[in-house]
């Protein structure tokens, strides 16, 4: 589908004159009264009013569900009493495939705005797996296509079964020799749910890299997340984290991977603070620190 920010006075016309942005958007869900559109975030945020266009070319008024401004996604809802039954007929809720299990070379198919325009389609193959892209509170995993790149380039990967493999982000990285990018979309599966749930993502704030067993003994730093940036005004720099910090816990679970730090962040809930265990070095060593998060959504 495409998703529209727009003038209030557009909402029910099918006028482009009121249409602000667009925004290639992806049926991920129905939770019986809702259909729940996946979309990019940034091109709608402008605007106070949406519209879904679905394969039919039928327009609807649709409401913003939740964002996560950290991936840079949100979900759309539209009323399914306010769908006609032709058009549900045209419509299908996404298949989502399983992104990690996806072989290299294997055909890839790029719809949506994958070149900024609605409405397009290219075909590729995925040419690098296993490359990860950092963000604050976890590192994803994304896919590198042999399609080109586009600046202003969003939408999916689909294979050739029609399942759902990846949410392609012209920002995912900077990128990549010119190549269109995508998140794997088993790497992102719990945020689409949150949001569906109209949940907050939970946010600390924190980017990092992980000390291993191995190299806490070569470079004598503590096992744990060490924290390499806190962004700014973001929890995690509120409650006093700084770069250099290692994080050992969240609570009471130890954090013995990238992903175990994600995991552990998000059961926890936007609003509730949680504590944060640490060691930062002193004058010669490194010393314990405790820190109470306040966990927030990223703005």
């Amino acid at each position: 589908v495409v998703v529209s920010s727009v003038e209030e006075s557009s909402i029910w016309t099918g006028s482009q004159s009121g249409v602000i942005s667009n925004a290639s958007g992806l049926i991920v869900a129905d939770n019986g009264r809702e259909l729940l559109i996946l979309a990019k975030y940034s091109p709608l945020k402008s605007s106070q009013f949406f519209r879904v266009e679905f394969a039919d070319g039928s327009l609807h008024q649709a409401s913003f569900k939740q964002k996560d401004a950290n991936l840079d996604i949100a979900i759309f809802s539209v009323a399914k009493d306010e769908i006609s039954d032709a058009t549900k007929e045209k419509i299908k809720i996404a298949d989502m495939g399983n992104s990690t299990r996806f072989a290299q070379g294997r055909t890839l198919i790029a719809v949506g705005r994958p070149f900024g325009y609605d409405n397009g389609v290219a075909y590729g193959v995925a040419s690098t797996l296993g490359e990860t892209v950092l963000h604050a509170d976890g590192e994803y995993e994304i896919i590198v296509t042999d399609m080109p790149y586009s600046e202003n380039g969003s939408g999916f990967l689909f294979d050739i079964y029609g399942k759902v493999m990846g949410y392609i982000d012209a920002n995912v990285v900077g990128h990549s020799a010119g190549a269109m990018v995508a998140y794997g979309i088993s790497e992102i599966t719990n945020e689409i749910e949150m949001m569906s749930n109209g949940k907050h993502v939970p946010y600390a704030g924190i980017l990092g890299m992980m000390v291993t067993e191995e190299a806490s003994e070569l470079y004598e730093i503590p096992v744990g997340l060490y924290v390499t940036e806190v962004e700014k005004d973001s929890p995690a720099m509120n409650a006093g984290i700084q770069s250099g910090d290692v994080i050992t816990k969240i609570g009471k679970v130890e954090v013995t991977s990238l992903d175990a730090y994600h995991d552990a962040l998000y059961k926890l809930e936007a609003g509730f603070s949680a504590k944060f265990k640490g060691q930062r070095y002193g004058t010669e060593e490194y010393v314990d620190m405790d820190f109470t998060v306040a966990i927030g959504i990223k703005e």
